[in-house]
């Protein structure tokens, strides 16, 4: 009696195990499924944040074009600091400027390690090819313009087998100063006739949403990321289900992962703090440096100089910007420095000239000595050059005194 009594207890004990096991078994894969499918929300919507983000400081770049780079542009067209007929896209179009400024932007990712994110502002009419709307496009611009109150759209794609997050933000309603240059044809700048025949970019609507900015990004880091995370909540979730056996160990690891996460973010800010520092050490040595330092565009406009360079020639900073180097010589001089400049342009040897002669803002006459170099893109085009200036007004004095003495 005692043995048969065993045997159903141990009868009745295997079936509460495997009963139990059982529940066990199918909590464990319900919470394994709940907390992948939260892992995965939570990083894809880290990765859309920190695309968003990215787009935003694009529109911003924009923004300014619009509101106070054109504003500018046209006042001084209106002073006559410009002339009438002038365009250049380099410096008045925001979607060329900040397709260019992405360009730069991977240039950095990579250099980091990183991937490239793949960037376009998308039209159904655009100026220029590269921004022409496939049909996902178009419906995204169809969308944003009936539907206002949707501020964004994200969708992962699979491209190649590959999947991606795929952001896209509406682009900035047309207002009254974006018609000067997408409103009639006829009424546009008349160099920006010329660089964009037909009519694309033209014709546009006042209020309107001419075009859309998005970004896709390759998945493969934020899927790395959800398995690791969802391998570690699911490890905890049978850790606590099998009543805490493996407590200590789990405590372990968590805290030496988190200590890795903690490096990680020191290393990061410090690489990034490094960066700013480099940034800024650069720019204090140009600003500080005895010699002039400037840069110019290929037109030979200024676009970037320090102190020392506005001392040479007796001109404030806010004269000096944008101004050409054929504001401040005669036309010989002009000509050797133009034939100077299309050398470095052509074989992209840096050049040095010993007496170039410049006229001072009050008219006195003075000789510099400059260092230049061509300044390229991606590409290895060349958009630039830089130079370095020196002041040998006084040597020269000196050189002419001396070889009077000698006579």
């Amino acid at each position: 009696m005692n043995s048969e009594t065993r045997n159903q207890n141990d009868s009745f004990s295997n079936k509460q195990f495997w009963k139990t096991t059982a529940i066990v078994v199918i909590i464990t894969v319900v919470m394994a499924g709940l907390l992948f499918h939260l892992t995965k929300l939570y990083v894809l919507k880290q990765a859309e944040n920190k695309i968003q983000d990215l787009l935003l400081t694009h529109n911003g770049i924009h923004q300014y074009v619009q509101h106070v780079m054109l504003p500018a542009f046209y006042r001084y067209k209106q002073e006559g600091k410009i002339q009438e007929d002038f365009y250049a896209p380099e410096l008045l179009s925001s979607s060329f400027i900040v397709r260019n400024q992405h360009i730069f932007y991977n240039k950095e990712r990579v250099s980091l390690g990183l991937p490239e994110l793949y960037y376009k502002l998308a039209a159904e009419n655009p100026r220029n090819p590269v921004n022409k709307a496939d049909k996902r496009e178009e419906k995204l611009i169809k969308m944003f313009n009936k539907q206002r109150e949707i501020k964004k759209y994200s969708e992962v794609l699979k491209i190649d087998n590959k999947k991606y997050l795929y952001v896209a933000l509406p682009f900035l309603e047309n207002q009254e100063n974006c018609m000067k240059c997408h409103g009639n044809r006829d009424d546009a700048p008349e160099q920006l006739q010329e660089i964009y025949k037909g009519q694309g970019g033209f014709n546009e609507k006042k209020g309107d949403i001419r075009a859309i900015i998005s970004v896709r990004a390759p998945l493969e880091n934020e899927y790395f990321n959800i398995y690791i995370v969802f391998f570690a909540l699911f490890v905890g979730v049978v850790v606590m289900v099998s009543l805490f056996l493996f407590s200590n160990r789990l405590k372990k690891l968590i805290h030496t992962r988190t200590k890795s996460l903690e490096q990680k973010i020191v290393e990061h800010e410090q690489a990034e703090e490094e960066l700013r520092e480099s940034e800024k050490k650069y720019r204090n040595i140009l600003e500080n440096m005895d010699d002039g330092y400037l840069e110019v565009d290929i037109a030979g406009n200024i676009t970037f100089f320090n102190d020392s360079f506005c001392n040479i020639f007796g001109y404030s900073r806010d004269e000096m910007m944008g101004m050409n180097y054929r504001e401040y010589m005669d036309e010989e001089n002009a000509q050797k420095i133009y034939h100077a400049f299309n050398k470095v342009y052509q074989t992209g040897i840096s050049t040095r000239a010993n007496d170039w002669r410049f006229t001072r803002k009050d008219g006195s006459g003075c000789f510099v000595e400059m260092v230049v170099s061509l300044i390229t893109d991606s590409n290895n085009k060349g958009i630039g050059f830089r130079g370095i200036a020196r002041d040998v007004t006084d040597r020269k004095k000196l050189e002419a005194q001396l070889q009077q003495a000698q006579k």
